[in-house]
């Protein structure tokens, strides 16, 4: 794990010298529902359409890793947790959630709908995720979409 100027806990530096999460190439590289999402959102959507995207998913990062009491033994867990409980991290996600709110108003009723649903099913696709991981599905979630 690479420490510096710059550099954030659990990030290193892959062979382009650029710092990244240890676990995002992982993420990214199965095929899903939530990466298809995020995928076709990054493609077609405008700032706020990004915005309900990202202000869910960061969010629930950060409050799920301020929930943690004792460190995970898995050190990949570890550096997640470092990577999103800390005070940056909290700031970046106040920062997306002002940007969101300050983007809402100026949305036609049409976009706000479409953004509002963006929102939605991120937060049931972070649902999702996370039940995987505890192989614990939320009520009603289907990993098909």
């Amino acid at each position: 794990m690479c420490r510096g100027p710059g550099r954030r806990p659990g990030a290193r530096a892959d062979d382009s010298g650029v710092s990244r999460p240890r676990s995002l190439g992982s993420l990214l590289a199965a095929r899903s529902p939530r990466r298809d999402h995020l995928l076709a959102v990054a493609d077609e959507g405008g700032y706020a359409e990004t915005l309900a995207v990202l202000v869910p998913a960061e969010w629930t990062y950060l409050d799920w890793a301020t929930s943690v009491d004792d460190p995970p033994e898995r050190e990949y867990l570890r550096e997640w947790v470092a990577l999103h409980a800390n005070d940056e991290f909290a700031g970046f996600v106040d920062w997306l959630r002002a940007e969101l709110d300050d983007e809402l108003p100026a949305l036609s009723q049409r976009r706000r709908r479409r953004v509002e649903a963006r929102f939605d099913r991120t937060v049931r696709l972070e649902a999702e995720f996370f039940a995987a991981a505890y192989d614990d599905p939320p009520h009603g979630a289907t990993t098909r979409r």
